[in-house]
């Protein structure tokens, strides 16, 4: 349900300034505080803001901090340059995250590493795109 309407907000957005896609992999002290749903992975949506806000409580691990400090990193990155990751030897993020093109829904997946992927999803983002227009009617189409 979230998947799908980000990924055609990427796409769309994408023609007309930089965007950059990110999933959030990360299973460190904030995973471990819910139930797991089968299916679904163990990220739960949102969870990058407790890293985001510094909103964990209890004993955190090297790897925890770490996480924190990257995502803070990248997020004050963007607002000062509109880029999360402008110095390419800042050997805290030793990634280049690149914008979505119109050919590739690339994405930065944030987990114990900091990793750059392409294809987010792509035939399961081809198939909703199919439906929505097929079978959806305006403007009552979701996106």
């Amino acid at each position: 349900m979230f998947v799908t309407a980000a990924l055609k907000q990427a796409d769309l957005q994408s023609k007309y300034s930089p965007v950059y896609f990110y999933k959030f992999s990360y299973e460190g002290l904030v995973t471990q505080l819910h139930i797991n749903v089968e299916g679904t992975g163990n990220v739960m949506r949102a969870e990058d803001m407790a890293y985001v806000f510094d909103l964990i409580f209890g004993s955190l691990t090297e790897e925890d901090n770490l996480t924190g400090d990257r995502v803070v990193k990248l997020w004050t990155n963007f607002a000062k340059t509109l880029n999360p990751t402008p110095d390419h030897s800042d050997p805290l993020l030793n990634v280049t995250w690149l914008p979505v093109s119109s050919t590739d829904i690339q994405y930065l997946d944030i987990d114990k590493t900091l990793d750059l992927k392409h294809g987010r999803k792509a035939s399961e983002f081809d198939m909703w795109n199919e439906t929505y227009y097929s079978y959806g009617k305006q403007p009552l189409i979701g996106f």
